[in-house]
């Protein structure tokens, strides 16, 4: 058994993933000091459904501390379920963010999927040896 652990010191929140055994076993995000945004795009968050929309296939998701968003195709979430979510755009003009359920942590040349096994790796990655590599 192999862990590792991957730090990105970002603008907005310092990330650490665990990783152990070619899978992603757990995350922590921990707010950068002069996050200016509440919400930024990237972001991962812990939030509540506060209401389902079942006409619309979304939900209204709570994210703790005044912030709230829009989950389009929350499939079987019910009201009251916590579930972890990406922002995928933010809060503009006194409307919520737009949340995402499908979490993908990008960086230059790689996009890692937490519950999903492997990471992928840009085409603009130098060389396929390297890649294997690591």
């Amino acid at each position: 058994m192999s862990d590792r652990l991957i730090i990105d010191d970002g603008p907005v929140f310092v990330r650490a993933v665990r990783w152990r055994d070619g899978r992603a076993v757990a995350l922590e995000l921990l707010p950068a000091d002069d996050a200016a945004d509440p919400a930024p795009e990237g972001s991962i968050w812990f939030g509540r459904v506060r209401k389902k929309l079942p006409g619309l296939d979304a939900a209204f998701v709570d994210l703790g501390g005044g912030e709230s968003g829009f989950l389009n195709e929350p499939g079987a979430v019910h009201e009251g379920q916590g579930l972890v979510v990406q922002v995928l755009t933010s809060p503009q003009g006194g409307k919520g963010a737009k949340l995402g359920a499908d979490i993908a942590l990008s960086g230059r040349l790689t996009l890692l999927r937490p519950g999903q096994p492997g990471v992928k790796y840009s085409h603009r990655f130098p060389k396929a040896a390297k890649r294997a590599q690591l």
